[in-house]
């Protein structure tokens, strides 16, 4: 069972890498993000989307975010309505940011980039490059109180922790933590985008714990 800490406090020592404003970019242009492999040229999936030459099939290799778009869509081909022409090769592994057009038969994307996957290891990567921070706890919500806490984030400028929290000296809020999993790991972690809020929300997250008592 997972094990929750809610907690205010200060990050004091840490280290963390910037993210590339090029990723920012895209990622808040995209709700559909992947990995996938060019299966069919000139090709479609969905009945709603003529095939052309600015349509590829494409397998779905590893889905970065987009799971409240479309579950479970690992291993199956989707459509992408390409931004250029003929811009694809079938059998390439590609790296993909795209928005969702159509969720029928099957799903269609519309592509806002793509980049080949091998040489952009580094945007596909899954590793999280984890930084500590020492938290100063002022109060603790739920949980068992402590004065500091060791906080594990993901420093890494990969496109799979863009959106998880990057800790900064002297910032203050409400952290919402899990003991960590991995037991080489000492103290919790804070990857999901969830897992810090504003000190103003202090009010809202203490009812709402309240409630789940």
């Amino acid at each position: 069972m997972r094990r929750t800490c809610i907690l205010l406090g200060i990050p004091a020592v840490l280290a963390f890498q910037p993210t590339p404003s090029n990723v920012a970019n895209l990622m808040n242009r995209s709700n559909f993000v992947f990995v996938g492999t060019v299966t069919k040229l000139k090709a479609t999936t969905e009945p709603l989307v003529q095939a052309s030459s600015s349509t590829a099939v494409v397998r779905v290799d590893d889905l970065i975010t987009g799971e409240n778009m479309a579950a479970d869509m690992k291993g199956k081909e989707i459509t992408v309505q390409l931004l250029k022409a003929n811009s694809v090769s079938a059998g390439r592994s590609m790296l993909f940011f795209s928005s969702v057009t159509v969720a029928g038969k099957s799903l269609a994307v519309r592509e806002i980039a793509h980049y080949d996957a091998p040489r952009n290891s580094k945007l596909a990567a899954q590793a999280a490059d984890n930084a500590k921070a020492i938290v100063e706890v002022s109060s603790t919500e739920k949980g068992a109180p402590q004065e500091r806490v060791s906080v594990w984030f993901a420093a890494s400028d990969d496109i799979r922790w863009f959106r998880s929290p990057k800790f900064q000296a002297g910032q203050t809020g409400v952290f919402l933590l899990q003991r960590a999993q991995d037991k080489r790991i000492q103290g919790f972690t804070a990857l999901d985008p969830l897992d810090f809020q504003p000190a103003e929300q202090r009010d809202r997250i203490r009812q709402a714990i309240a409630r789940l008592r």
